[in-house]
């Protein structure tokens, strides 16, 4: 059993965690990030995360 739970964060330029959102462990992390930086006031500079978000449709 999978009892893992995965934190998805968004942080401003100085590491302050701006919104973040809890997963359960076997769902993909991708529709939260979808989320979190659709609700950016502007689109960020840079995105750092790990292959599992390396979609063509999310680094657009």
């Amino acid at each position: 059993m999978n009892n893992r739970t995965d934190c998805i964060a968004v942080c401003d330029e100085h590491g302050e965690a701006l919104p973040f959102t809890l997963s359960p462990g076997q769902m993909h992390e991708l529709p939260s990030a979808y989320a979190l930086l659709d609700d950016l006031p502007y689109p960020p500079t840079y995105v750092v995360c790990d292959r599992g978000y390396a979609s063509h449709k999310f680094r657009e």
